[in-house]
């Protein structure tokens, strides 16, 4: 048997992704490390090298999915403003424990 010494690679599949993009890179500062333009997904790098966020965009319908990222105890009781929601405050709110993004009015 293998032993697993970790998660390298998550795929998302979202239905839009230039809105799904903003937030994983704004909000949760994940960087751009490929953009397939063909099969419309962008990969984003997690934690450095450490691991990939797949973003795949799709019309069809698809299952829920749960995924949970590891942060620091100081980033859930003080988290830090995200970029993209200093000059849209309608865009993001960040609570201690989770993220939620919402729509603007």
């Amino acid at each position: 048997m293998l032993s697993i010494r970790g998660l390298y690679e998550v795929a998302i599949p979202v239905r839009r992704l230039q809105r799904a993009e903003t937030f994983y890179r704004d909000v949760l500062g994940l960087e751009v490390g490929l953009r397939d333009e063909r099969r419309n997904w962008l990969f984003l790098r997690a934690g450095g090298t450490a691991g990939i966020v797949v973003l795949q965009e799709r019309d069809a319908e698809f299952p829920s999915c749960h995924f949970a990222f590891t942060v620091s105890q100081s980033d859930l009781e003080h988290p830090p403003r995200p970029r993209s929601v200093r000059s849209r405050p309608d865009l993001a709110r960040l609570d201690p424990g989770q993220i939620r993004l919402l729509r603007g009015s």
